[in-house]
C-alpha cells in the first residue's frame, strides 16, 4: 500500500512537470510570435511585412487547457488549492483533519465525473471530426491530457481522503 502511494505521488509530481513544461512551450510560443509582430512593425518602416503565427490563440488555447489540468494532481496533493479556513482556523486538528478528508472525497467524486464526462465529450468530438478554425487541428487529443489530470486528480483527492488520521494527541 504505501509502495502504491509513494507512486501515486510520484506520477503526480512528474504529471505537473510535464504540466508545466507544457506551458513553458507556451511561454516559448508566445514569444516567437511578440518577436514577430515586433519584426513586422520594424519590416513595415521599411516596405516588407513579417507574418506573426498563425494561428496562434488557438494552439495557445489548446496548449494552456490541457498544461493547466496538468497542474491540478500535484495541487491537491501538496494541498495547494484556495483554501478558505476562517471557521477552522481555532478548530481542533481532528476537526480540521474531518473537513479536510469530506473536502478531499467530493474532490474525488467531483474529478471522476468530470472525467467521464470529459472523455464522453473527447470521444463525441473525434467521431464529429471537430478541428480548430485556423490550424484545423482536431480538439480531441488536447482534451486527452485534461482526461487523465482529472483521472489522477481523483486518485490522489481518494488518497487524500482516505489517509490516516492525525495522531491521538492532536
Amino acid at each position: 500500500m504505501a509502495r502504491a502511494v509513494v507512486l501515486l505521488d510520484r506520477a503526480a509530481a512528474l504529471w505537473a512537470l510535464a504540466g508545466g513544461g507544457l506551458l513553458l512551450g507556451v511561454v516559448a510560443i508566445t514569444m516567437a510570435n511578440v518577436a514577430a509582430v515586433a519584426a513586422d512593425r520594424v519590416a513595415g518602416l521599411f516596405g516588407a511585412s513579417v507574418s506573426a503565427i498563425s494561428g496562434y490563440e488557438e494552439l495557445v488555447g489548446l496548449l494552456v487547457g490541457a498544461g493547466a489540468f496538468m497542474l491540478l494532481p500535484y495541487c491537491q496533493l501538496r494541498r495547494g488549492h484556495v483554501v478558505v479556513d476562517l471557521l477552522l482556523r481555532h478548530a481542533r486538528p481532528r476537526i480540521r483533519h474531518a473537513v479536510d478528508r469530506t473536502c478531499a472525497g467530493l474532490f474525488a467524486v467531483a474529478a471522476a465525473l468530470l472525467a467521464v464526462m470529459l472523455a464522453r465529450g473527447a470521444m463525441e468530438g473525434a467521431e464529429d471530426g471537430i478541428a480548430s478554425r485556423v490550424l484545423a487541428l482536431p480538439d480531441w487529443p488536447f482534451q486527452v491530457p485534461a482526461v487523465l489530470s482529472l483521472a489522477l486528480w481523483g486518485l490522489v483527492a481518494a488518497r487524500l481522503c482516505l489517509g490516516p488520521p492525525p495522531p491521538a494527541d492532536a
